[in-house]
């Protein structure tokens, strides 16, 4: 068979699906097409995972590209080829959960972190600092011009302003006491899509965005943040998730709503052209990426990694401490352990 356009083929079964989804679709369908010749692949799984298992030697790698090619068969209308390759998928997610299993095991037996070499833990500790006075220093910075009762700004300022409310989601927390305890950990690109919401939030009803909720209309302050649009895998284990607004936060918005509520369009919190007008559209994933980079000088995985890695720096805690942080970073204990965590979790 020939080389068919995969990316409309999939667009067809799933329309809403991003532009970055498609093109790994994309990729996997040119990787199978380029090693077995053909379209053929798509009838011989068991040649399939033969050859993933000599490609992907990650075996959560493996697994995201078996759901993808599970995607392409039931988009070329094979449901029984969709149906194997899903088998192979849960032998994966076996395999996985016994691994968590372990690693849940280890953690409540709360045995010490294995020392690290010195220069490593000062790389994630001058991070951790960075990141904690450039927060503070931002907040010193806007705090000179700001006032209450001031009813106009320079774009300049403006910015200022805008940048200092980005920061707060993810770096307030790096000033708190008990990291552990902190209300508002870095969360990933999902603080782009916040969304102003004033009055009751039926459980029923599905959001696009992730809501800043203001229970009573007339009231002065916003209250909590419903987490309603982020990472499919977490969003399967925890649903829509509400988070309580830290103090810090709430005086910040407040302070940000004042000097924008004119120039918020649709009550989206955050939106391309906010100053000139140019595009009232929310934020792709990239360009949220590269202003948070331009804002704090690190990428958000880079923020989330040191705060975790400093978080669990001394002794682990119980399961339950582990398992409330990482619900409100909106992530497994997995994931937190495995790509966020530096440190080695155990002396061998």
């Amino acid at each position: 068979m020939s080389k068919i356009n995969i990316i409309e083929k999939v667009k067809i079964l799933k329309p809403t699906v991003s532009q970055r989804v498609l093109r790994n679709h994309k990729s996997v369908y040119n990787v199978c097409f380029k090693h077995f010749k053909n379209d053929d692949f798509i009838n011989n799984t068991k040649d399939i995972k033969t050859f993933f298992e000599s490609r992907y030697t990650n075996i959560k790698s493996r697994k995201s590209n078996y759901y993808i090619l599970k995607t392409i068969c039931l988009s070329l209308d094979k449901k029984d080829k969709a149906e194997e390759i899903d088998k192979f998928c849960k032998e994966i997610n076996k395999v996985l959960e016994q691994e968590k299993k372990k690693m849940l095991e280890s953690i409540d037996k709360e045995e010490p972190v294995k020392p690290v070499p010195a220069i490593e833990e000062d790389e994630w500790e001058m991070k951790f600092q960075d990141i904690k006075q450039k927060y503070i220093s931002k907040k010193a910075e806007v705090s000179k011009f700001y006032q209450t009762d001031k009813k106009s700004y320079t774009i300049g300022q403006l910015k200022k302003i805008r940048d200092l409310m980005i920061m707060t989601f993810y770096c307030s927390c790096y000033c708190e006491e008990d990291l552990y305890t902190a209300p508002n950990p870095p969360r990933r690109n999902e603080i782009r899509l916040m969304r102003l919401h004033s009055g009751f939030v039926p459980q029923s009803v599905k959001h696009d965005y992730n809501l800043i909720i203001k229970p009573i209309t007339n009231m002065d302050y916003y209250h909590r943040i419903l987490y309603c649009n982020y990472k499919q895998s977490a969003k399967k284990c925890y649903g829509a998730q509400s988070v309580l607004l830290s103090l810090e936060l709430k005086q910040v918005l407040r302070m940000y709503l004042n000097t924008h509520k004119k120039i918020i369009k649709n009550k989206m919190l955050f939106h391309h052209g906010m100053y000139d007008c140019s595009d009232k559209k929310q934020y792709t994933t990239e360009s949220w990426s590269k202003l948070l980079k331009r804002i704090t000088g690190y990428t958000c995985n880079e923020i989330r990694k040191t705060f975790v890695s400093k978080t669990y720096k001394k002794l682990m805690p119980r399961n339950n401490a582990i398992h409330q942080l990482a619900y409100r970073m909106g992530h497994n204990v997995k994931t937190a352990l495995e790509h966020y965590n530096k440190i080695p979790k155990k002396v061998k």
